[in-house]
């Protein structure tokens, strides 16, 4: 169920997509559980690709959101697509990458 309103949006059934880019096969795709009743959903899991240090330079992460609804029907919130290339795995700071500047909600980016 998606509610919205002045100040906020109710999403009972969200949940996080990701792939390890260019792969879009179903081997590539990670998903979290689906978090319901809230607001303002976390999404505080491990989700894990097996791949070679010297390929990660010419793959992105797509992490995408989304609501579950009834019977099956999706609906897509939210995209952000990142770069590995430029991702710096030695720094643990949550600043390493600012993932939220480029995050797009149905073709629009969100500042």
């Amino acid at each position: 169920m998606l509610e919205t309103n002045t100040t906020y949006v109710y999403l009972d059934g969200g949940y996080v997509k990701i792939y390890l880019l260019p792969d879009k096969s179903p081997r590539s795709k990670r998903k979290t559980a689906v978090k319901k009743s809230t607001v303002d959903p976390e999404f505080d899991e491990t989700l894990k690709y097996k791949i070679e240090y010297s390929q990660l330079a010419s793959r992105q992460l797509q992490i995408s959101v989304w609501h579950a609804g009834a019977l099956k029907y999706r609906v897509f919130l939210g995209e952000v697509v990142i770069p590995l290339a430029t991702w710096n795995f030695e720094d643990n700071s949550m600043e390493a990458f600012n993932w939220y500047h480029h995050f797009t909600c149905c073709g629009t980016y969100l500042q």
